[in-house]
């Protein structure tokens, strides 16, 4: 079995760490003015493999600023890893001035809100 996976390795390209046994990194950025929060984003990621932007958020009086570039490029700075993220619609056009590609369809999975009263 190694012998063959030493031969994927060279075959693919494919390297194999060792399993991981730590949990999810996480990093932020916040852009603060006059000492109101105004912008910030929130990743999360494995340190290997997976990285995901679980939030950009820019306050609208402070949105075609330049804060949210700002904001995206710390991200990048901050990632070990590549980024994956979904977009609003609505903020596609963002991305894309960004010339970030597109990639993967994401996925939801929405569970019941339990309410008691």
């Amino acid at each position: 079995m190694k012998k063959e996976r030493k031969q994927d390795e060279k075959k693919y390209g494919c390297i194999h760490p060792p399993p991981v046994h730590r949990p999810l990194r996480w990093g932020y950025s916040a852009c603060f003015l006059d000492k109101k929060l105004v912008g910030c984003l929130r990743i999360l990621s494995d340190g290997y493999y997976f990285g995901t932007i679980t939030e950009l958020l820019v306050l609208p009086q402070y949105q075609k600023q330049g804060i949210g570039r700002e904001l995206m490029q710390r991200a990048v700075d901050i990632s070990p890893t590549t980024l994956f993220f979904g977009a609003q619609p609505e903020a596609e056009g963002f991305y894309e001035k960004l010339k970030i590609e597109k990639s993967l369809q994401s996925f939801c999975i929405n569970k019941p809100i339990n309410v008691t009263d």
